[in-house]
């Protein structure tokens, strides 16, 4: 008689059941008991009325004619009590009016007697199925919410066909509003993006509309005249014929984590000075030797020119050529210091669209003169007309010389006496992004030291402080690039470092 593997959704439901006719009230009790977990029996509206406030059943199932009151004047109290309670009415009439009545108090389960145990259950199943999926889309809703507030989100849906925007309470705080401001869209939102963003805004919206993704990080303007940092992210929406219509996104305070990132890039500036510092004072004495070498060459030819001048008829043609020679070599000792000036600055420069390989020669003429007293060879394998990529040059040329410098170190600290060679490599990588290499024949890395060597204050030197490695790849970071290296025992290792273009 029970089919067991049937209605199994109403085994946790609990039903009032109202009927005055006790042969039709039995037969029904009997079915419904195998079924729902709980079953509260009524002979009347009035009964009926007491156990809802007692018990508050999911679902209550009730007769029409009735006597002290019918099954619609209780029902009509029970909505009274809660508008959303499931109602199912069971009647002999298959009459109009009541039907109406009955559609007026929003009930829409009407069953006419004899009553089909099959369309009664499927009845209360449904029911019980369409509140278990509003229940938990309720759920969702509540988490989705929570998730929004403890993200600090603001939700917003932007209508491209009638130009009007629904957003959220959150999104509204975000743009510095306690209460919503009223209308909104595209051209609202514009006005309140500073100007020197507005033109990413406009080529971020016009990106969407052909990837379907919104990409933004841009500041805004409050009404209180303070700027913030927001993040919009964002999804395209299309119709059957590929038409954009909506986008739906989020926006995200980030003022306090670009605050944060921008200490960050301080402090990492103020380190990396430190540390150019510290290496110009290791290269003092080849930096010196280069600096001598036009000085001592301008001293010579200041003394022949003295020498022509003073014979009683002087060549000038000889003595031109000596003054040229004299202004060449000062013009190298010019550059040189200029050199050294700039690569000591202390405040971090404007990135500005470089040549790697420029920055990579300059580097190596810095070594230079030691790479020379150590013999040390170098070789240089540039790839010609690489892109230029945006870059602060000071800081990409120290983390070069620091490369070129751990190389030399290392290729010094073999015991056996072999020549030692550094190799150079600059190329473009199928990603788009320009590779350089520093590659030395020393002894490499022990296995057990290479998990540190890019960690803060990790050293092998005896002298060194640890922060070369460190600051070098912080530094690459920055740049949105990243340095690793390679190593083998014995052969060498070689250090590369990637940067975007």
């Amino acid at each position: 008689m029970f089919e067991e593997n049937k209605f199994t959704n109403l085994s946790a439901v609990s039903i009032l059941y109202v009927e005055d006719d006790l042969e039709t009230r039995e037969e029904l009790q009997f079915i419904l008991e195998h079924y729902v977990a709980k079953l509260y029996i009524a002979k009347n509206g009035r009964e009926g009325l007491a156990l809802y406030r007692e018990h508050q059943p999911d679902i209550v199932v009730t007769d029409i004619q009735m006597p002290e009151m019918n099954g619609l004047s209780m029902a009509a109290d029970i909505r009274s009590i809660n508008p959303e309670q499931a109602i199912v009415i069971i009647s002999a009439y298959n009459d109009v009016e009541y039907l109406f009545r009955a559609l007026e108090l929003g009930i829409q389960h009407y069953i006419t007697k004899p009553v089909s145990i099959d369309r009664l259950l499927n009845n209360l199943s449904g029911i019980t199925e369409r509140k278990q999926l509003t229940e938990d889309l309720n759920v969702a809703k509540q988490r989705l919410e929570l998730a929004v507030e403890c993200g600090g989100l603001g939700v917003w849906d932007l209508d491209l066909i009638r130009n009007t925007c629904w957003r959220s309470l959150g999104h509204d705080q975000i743009f510095g509003y306690e209460v919503s401001p009223g209308e909104w869209n595209k051209v609202i939102a514009m006005r309140h993006i500073i100007p020197d963003d507005q033109d990413k805004f406009s080529q971020a919206y016009n990106e969407a509309l052909d990837t379907g993704k919104l990409l933004l990080e841009c500041r805004i303007i409050h009404p209180d005249q303070s700027i913030h940092w927001i993040s919009v992210r964002g999804r395209v929406i299309y119709n059957e014929v590929a038409q954009p219509i909506r986008i739906l996104g989020t926006v995200m305070d980030t003022t306090e984590q670009q605050n944060r990132k921008q200490k960050a890039k301080e402090h990492l500036d103020q380190l990396a000075h430190v540390t150019r510092l510290g290496l110009m004072g290791e290269m003092s004495s080849g930096i010196a030797h280069e600096v001598n070498q036009p000085l001592t060459a301008i001293a010579t030819y200041a003394q022949v020119s003295l020498n022509l001048i003073k014979k009683e008829t002087p060549d000038l043609v000889k003595l031109a050529e000596v003054a040229a020679k004299t202004q060449e070599q000062a013009l190298r000792a010019g550059q040189i210091i200029h050199r050294m000036k700039e690569f000591c600055k202390s405040k971090s420069q404007q990135r500005s669209a470089t040549d790697i390989n420029e920055l990579i020669n300059q580097s190596v003429k810095f070594c230079a003169d030691q790479l020379k007293q150590n013999s040390i060879g170098i070789t240089l394998k540039l790839q010609d007309k690489l892109p230029f990529i945006p870059v602060d040059h000071i800081q990409i040329e120290q983390v070069l010389i620091n490369l070129i410098r751990n190389a030399m170190d290392a290729i010094l600290s073999m015991p056996e006496k072999k020549k030692g060679e550094i190799s150079i490599q600059s190329y473009l990588t199928p990603n788009h992004e320009i590779q350089v290499s520093v590659k030395d024949n020393g002894p490499g890395i022990q296995e057990d030291q290479q998990f540190k060597i890019l960690m803060p204050f990790h050293t092998t030197k005896a002298e060194g402080m640890g922060m070369g490695l460190s600051i070098s790849r912080s530094l690459i970071e920055a740049h949105d690039g990243t340095l690793s290296f390679n190593s083998e025992l014995g052969k060498g290792c070689i250090f590369y470092f990637t940067l975007p273009i």
